[in-house]
């Protein structure tokens, strides 16, 4: 079987609803990081460590849009706490179920779309399957009518040996016999063929 032209399929982080979706979980991680160095930067503060940066350098960090907390430390813990724990966590978890869905949606929309080049390939498979153990049947019978006649099969002519993985996979016609067939009863209950 040659290789077929399949169709074309874009990333999904490509798709305009997954990427807005991702978007929007990334900026809450992100926001949660901003949180917690906030939280640390308050015990920091509630256990007495000054800052080691100098007030110019905090005043760069001010007007690039950081800020300093709350006069209490350990206020400003507690609104740490309180936007992580009630807010920014819960929003995590449903943004991410939220990315899931859209995630599970268009993987199913992309798989139908594969769906018809996915079934070829799966009869296009098990035709070999059927055909490779044809064709270790015919050489199995070959050596053996040499030995129902009284010869001995001349390793040189006809040398013995089938890979053992082909023996193993067997026909997909060896009901319940052999890989092949167990593969094939798989793809007929998924509804593949």
């Amino acid at each position: 079987m040659q290789t077929p032209k399949l169709p074309e399929l874009a990333r999904i982080d490509q798709h305009p609803s997954y990427r807005t979706a991702l978007d929007q979980l990334q900026a809450l991680e992100k926001r949660l990081s901003e949180t917690e160095a906030r939280r640390r930067r308050a015990q920091a503060r509630l256990r007495g460590t000054k800052s080691p940066r100098s007030p110019l350098e905090r005043a760069k960090d001010l007007l690039a849009g950081g800020q300093i907390g709350a006069v209490d430390p350990a206020d400003d813990a507690r609104a740490c706490d309180e936007e992580e724990f009630s807010v920014l966590r819960p929003a995590i978890v449903a943004a991410t179920a939220q990315l899931d869905d859209i995630a599970g949606n268009l993987s199913f929309a992309a798989s139908e779309k594969l769906r018809p080049h996915y079934t070829a390939a799966v009869k296009a498979a098990l035709q070999a399957m059927t055909d490779l153990a044809a064709a270790l049947d015919t050489l199995a019978a070959l050596r053996n009518r040499l030995r129902e006649r009284g010869y001995t099969p001349s390793e040189g002519r006809l040398p013995s040996g089938i890979p053992s993985a082909a023996t193993a996979l067997g026909s997909p016609s060896a009901v319940g016999a052999s890989q092949a067939w167990f593969w094939l009863d798989h793809m007929q209950r998924h509804g593949v063929i």
